[in-house]
């Protein structure tokens, strides 16, 4: 199978799109989990759970 320039070309911004496209999503991520922290108890009996008073 023979690669062309033109094909050789879009597999490289296929590639570049990709990229931008997964750092845009970390970067999206990373700020949504920073502006809205979750905090959950893992523990079997509920240790580190605050009490409904």
């Amino acid at each position: 199978m023979f690669i062309t320039k033109k094909k050789r070309l879009k597999i490289k911004l296929n590639s570049a799109l990709m990229l931008c496209l997964l750092i845009i999503s970390a970067v999206l991520l990373a700020w949504f989990t920073y502006k809205n922290p979750v905090e959950y108890d893992w523990t079997a009996n509920g240790r580190h759970t605050l009490s409904d008073v």
